[in-house]
């Protein structure tokens, strides 16, 4: 969702080999409040507002204004975003590297991703050192 971050992987895509898709993703398609940042000196990103680690009035500034856009969209499961941006969508593929950094909603992420139809090579997968999510992660990959 943040659009000059996305312009500018976008422009990034050597070849045409990868895809690049921006959407809001979670564990089932629903509508959220997300919250992208105008950067700047805050500490956080942007995300699903269910997931953040911190509470929003923690980006407050002093004037209590908040740095950045809430807004509401949808989110999209793993399995729609994949099956609409790959070339043969039933049919099983490799995914060379995959990387998961939501800010709070990764172990939702891959509890449904779709790991019977992809294979995948590496990934990395944020936790912030926070142990129940990287049990939870642990637990998902290890299924996977």
């Amino acid at each position: 969702p943040n659009a000059r971050t996305f312009e500018w992987r976008k422009a990034q895509n050597f070849a045409g080999r990868h895809v690049l898709v921006q959407a809001a993703a979670l564990g089932e398609e629903r509508d959220v409040k997300f919250v992208a940042t105008a950067g700047g000196e805050h500490r956080m990103s942007g995300g699903v507002v269910d997931f953040l680690q911190e509470p929003l009035e923690s980006s407050m500034t002093p004037g209590g204004q908040f740095p950045g856009e809430l807004f509401s969209l949808t989110a999209r499961t793993p399995a729609s975003i994949l099956s609409e941006h790959l070339l043969h969508p039933h049919q099983a593929c490799t995914i060379h590297f995959l990387s998961v950094d939501t800010e709070g909603s990764e172990a939702d992420i891959l509890a449904t991703f779709p790991f019977r139809l992809y294979t995948v090579c590496s990934a990395t997968v944020e936790h912030n050192a926070n142990t129940p999510k990287q049990v939870a992660v642990r637990g998902i990959m290890r299924e996977a």
